[in-house]
Parts: structure tokens; sequence; C-alpha cells
């Protein structure tokens, strides 16, 4: 993990595959060693079932409950959209709901789980360190 420059589901999934687990736990486990300022969501179609934020991240940067339709995690659950093999840029807002969000943008990157649910890994602004 400490040759990754950036998070990137592609290497991710190497990595999950070299250890022989899921790309789930490999990215919960990713997430708790600290190394990128990210956030991964599990949604479904109705509401978030449960996130980990990495513990850099600010306690604010907490995402929303219902999946905002300007995503591209929407564009997969709700459209059938296929799987992006790179990070998108979204602004902030469509993940976060506290105030001056707005002025963030984020990286995201999804994939399908089973049960109608899908994982999106966020990659966040420097700013949302905690100091």
């Amino acid at each position: 993990m400490r040759k990754m420059k950036r998070l990137m589901l592609i290497a991710s999934r190497e990595l999950a595959e070299e250890f022989d687990v899921s790309l789930t736990a490999t990215l919960v486990k990713m997430t708790v060693l600290n190394h990128f300022p990210m956030v991964i969501v599990c949604h479904n179609k109705r509401e978030r079932v449960w996130y980990q934020a990495a513990p850099m991240i600010a306690p604010w940067w907490r995402p929303v409950r219902q999946l905002d339709d300007q995503t591209f995690a929407a564009d997969m659950l709700f459209r059938g959209a296929g799987e992006q093999t790179f990070p998108r840029k979204n602004p902030a807002d469509a993940w976060f709901d506290f105030k001056g969000c707005d002025r963030h943008m984020v990286e995201e990157q999804s994939f399908l789980l089973p049960d109608e649910e899908i994982l999106t890994v966020l990659t966040l602004p420097q700013q949302a360190i905690a100091h």
C-alpha cells in the first residue's frame, strides 16, 4: 500500500487479490490505516447503510444518508451505468451537507455490491484533515 501514490480501485483490487480478501475488507483496512484522506460509504437504494472515515478526517465529513442523484454512484445503482476505471471529481455537497462543503471537490469511485448496494470510495481534499 505504501507504493500507492493515489487511491485507485484498480490498485486496491490488486491488493485484495494478493491477500485473498474481499475488496470491501481491503478498503476498510486501508481506511483504518489512515494512509489516505478517505471515506468509504455503502448505500442501498433507500439510504446509507454504513460508512468508515480515515482517522485523520474531521468528524463533520459525514456522508449524507441518501445517495444524491448527481453522483456517479447513483448512475450505477439506479441507472445501470458501468463502473469507472478511474476516480471522478464531484462537488463535495453531493456527498456531504455541512456548511461550506460546496466549496470543495471530492474524488469518487464506486462498485456494486450484492443485494442492490453500492460501495463508494471518496478521496477528500486536504481541508478535510483534522488539525
